[in-house]
């Protein structure tokens, strides 16, 4: 039982820590994060930018265009090797959701997700 238990408290840890990576990244807006689930989306610089030609966040046709995107990207994510995220939906936003519950992710893997998003999302957005 105490190994089960260790296990448990180290994959919330490592839900924490990804949203804290995730946090401190400029094209990456958390959601949530409790026992070993994370939530945030994709948001292209040009959304927050202001000037920036194109859509907003917060707008309508931005957050559209952003669940969109952040659509595709958990595709383009599933179906490639870098790692495997699923959705939820919160209110009427689309987001991604890590949940760590293998024993092999370490710390260094949910510090390198937040980019593995970023690159997929600038490559989907063009």
């Amino acid at each position: 039982r105490a190994g089960y238990e260790t296990m448990l408290r180290e994959d919330c840890r490592l839900a924490r820590v990804l949203f804290d990576a995730a946090a401190a990244h400029p094209e990456i807006e958390t959601f949530t994060v409790g026992l070993s689930i994370a939530t945030f989306r994709y948001v292209p610089l040009s959304f927050t930018t202001p000037g920036a030609p194109g859509p907003k966040t917060g707008t309508p046709d931005g957050e559209a265009t952003l669940n969109k995107l952040n659509t595709d990207l958990v595709a383009r994510l599933q179906n490639g090797p870098d790692a495997f995220l699923s959705n939820a939906v919160l209110g009427d936003t689309y987001v991604l959701r890590a949940c760590c519950v293998n024993f092999r992710t370490t710390e260094a893997d949910m510090k390198r997700l937040p980019e593995i998003v970023a690159r997929a999302g600038r490559e989907l957005s063009g």
